[in-house]
């Protein structure tokens, strides 16, 4: 009966570390989601700024 309750305790404790590494990856895939969306959100912005300067520019020579 010990060993049963010792093994159900260490199968448990195992449980409980699957489930914290898989939080862990969720978590760290979350983070790179948000370094994309960030990066991505830049771009944008350069090129509407991009943009902006060529109708200034355009505006200008006319």
């Amino acid at each position: 009966m010990r060993t049963d309750l010792a093994s159900c305790k260490d199968r448990s404790k195992e449980l409980v570390r699957s489930k914290l590494v898989l939080a862990r990856s969720k978590l760290e895939l979350v983070r790179s989601k948000l370094e994309l969306v960030r990066s991505k959100l830049e771009l944008v912005r350069s090129k509407l700024e991009l943009f902006r300067s060529k109708l200034v520019l355009e505006r200008s020579t006319s």
